[in-house]
């Protein structure tokens, strides 16, 4: 799992939460009390044990990151990569005159013949912005096998607009997810979609 910008205590605490139960913003205040110190602990044992390695690499270059998955690939095996927010890797192999978008695709599309001959999984982690038409991100949408977005769907009788060149959004529902699946290389075809529940607190999803 490739740390591009988030940092790994906040991001293992998240996981403590998940696996434990027990309230996010406890853990980060340090306010747990015995009952609940018992659970994060065992979660941190868990955790501690599991096959996940956890790399922050913040200002890492696309030349640098095809090399470390094949080292890790070659000495542990794995099987699942994840790269958290590509759009933070540093391009420096591109062709003349090729934009940040194009080169990033060829990134991505480079990462995902590599991990084929693997015989592995890349899972790319983006942010979009407020329209879902960040350049780099649709680029890397066009080139991946299966593509999904996740966002949080409109409260009842709000919706987005424009007014005067400046987009107004709408009031959204905090505690729910929708989470659209697309077609193959972003035909523009949508597959099945999903209203998931968002527990923020404990990380969860229902």
């Amino acid at each position: 799992y490739y740390l591009m910008e988030s940092s790994p205590n906040d991001w293992l605490k998240r996981g403590w939460s998940y696996l434990s139960g027990v309230s996010l913003s406890s853990i980060l205040r340090g306010t747990v009390i015995p009952a609940e110190a018992e659970k994060v602990g065992a979660a941190i044992t868990r955790m501690s044990g599991s096959p996940l390695h956890l790399r922050h690499v913040p200002g890492l270059t696309d030349v640098a990151l095809e090399a470390d998955m094949r080292f890790m690939h070659r000495k542990h095996g794995i099987r699942l990569f994840v790269v958290d927010y590509i759009q933070r890797v540093r391009i420096t192999q591109r062709g003349y005159g090729q934009n940040d978008a194009d080169a990033l695709s060829d990134f991505s599309q480079k990462i995902a013949d590599q991990t084929s001959r693997m015989k592995a999984t890349t899972l790319i982690l983006s942010q979009l912005n407020d329209e879902g038409k960040i350049a780099k991100s649709k680029a890397m949408a066009w080139d991946s096998e299966i593509a999904f977005t996740m966002s949080r769907p409109l409260k009842d009788g709000q919706k987005d607009s424009i007014h005067g060149g400046k987009v107004f959004r709408g009031e959204r529902v905090e505690n729910s997810r929708e989470l659209m699946f697309h077609k193959t290389r972003m035909t523009g075809e949508r597959g099945n979609k999903l209203l998931l529940s968002f527990d923020g607190d404990r990380q969860r999803f229902r």
